[in-house]
């Protein structure tokens, strides 16, 4: 079964998106609210930008 780490993500990111698409956290705090280690959470994060879904 594929990890749904990426989708949580990403659906974190659509929630705590400001005006401008401009997303404010940091991957320590995106770690603590999806409760994972921020290694996985920059994986995740790497994972959904390698698709284009979101940039740097």
């Amino acid at each position: 079964m594929r990890e749904a780490l990426p989708l949580r993500l990403i659906l974190l990111m659509i929630a705590c998106q400001r005006a401008g698409g401009r997303i404010h956290l940091s991957q320590e705090e995106m770690a603590h609210v999806l409760n994972v280690a921020r290694t996985k959470a920059n994986e995740a994060l790497g994972e959904i930008m390698s698709h284009g879904i979101v940039s740097g």
